[in-house]
């Protein structure tokens, strides 16, 4: 019950991060590696593109150890 929990609540977390990933690495940059979002007066960095990515991987891997991984049978 914990493992698919654990397994469902970082599948949807790796699902958010992957869809930040793309949104943000299709905006429009500036050389500085900035972009400004005038609708919400937000200014947007290139490097968050990274980061998002990597936790959209971990997890992942995080969701994807409690199917993996079992406890040995102890008979």
């Amino acid at each position: 019950m914990i493992r698919g929990l654990v397994t469902a609540i970082f599948a949807g977390l790796a699902i958010l991060f992957a869809v930040l990933t793309a949104l943000r690495a299709r905006l429009p940059y500036d050389e500085a590696g900035r972009y400004f979002d005038p609708a919400d007066a937000v200014t947007y960095d290139r490097q968050a593109v990274l980061v998002y990515g990597v936790l959209a991987f971990a997890a992942a891997v995080v969701a994807v150890v409690p199917v993996v991984w079992k406890r040995p049978s102890r008979f």
